[in-house]
């Protein structure tokens, strides 16, 4: 399916209506009320990008917040799949997904977007930026073994 047929069917799934891109070949999506997501067609024409700020990048315990976002990065295991990295020209920590898939479902889409929702809430609640300021995140292996990331 083409990027603006996915978009439109998952506004109109997720009660935002119909979703259309933008000239860019863009959207800007905000899902509960408060995680604005930003969908692209890639620059090389070849599947989509996701993007969305996380927090203003920190400024304190820069080394423990910056090694738990490089162990989260590592094959995507504490960021269901995207990326975390910094926007200085903006001054935001960045969380990014980029689908090189030509022919993607429906489906396929809608499952990207929950994982990636689901890796930004996750993220934003790590930071907790609105009261107590960025923490330091660490890893964590729960009973079976599977890291998980939170605040120390």
């Amino acid at each position: 399916m083409a990027l603006a047929d996915l978009m439109k069917e998952f506004g109109q799934s997720m009660g935002l209506g119909d979703v259309a891109l933008e000239e860019d070949g863009g959207a800007r999506i905000v899902i509960d009320g408060s995680l604005e997501v930003d969908i692209a067609a890639a620059r090389d024409g070849a599947g989509f990008d996701i993007t969305a700020a996380v927090c203003p990048i920190p400024t304190r315990n820069q080394r423990g917040i910056f090694a738990g976002m490089l162990e989260a990065n590592l094959v995507g295991q504490g960021t269901g799949g995207a990326a975390l990295s910094l926007d200085t020209s903006l001054g935001e920590v960045v969380l990014s997904r980029s689908i090189r898939q030509d022919s993607l479902s429906y489906d396929e889409f809608e499952g990207e977007m929950i994982r990636f929702t689901a890796a930004l809430r996750d993220w934003r609640g790590a930071f907790e930026v609105e009261k107590t300021g960025p923490r330091p995140v660490k890893a964590a292996r729960n009973r079976k073994g599977k890291i998980s990331y939170g605040p120390n």
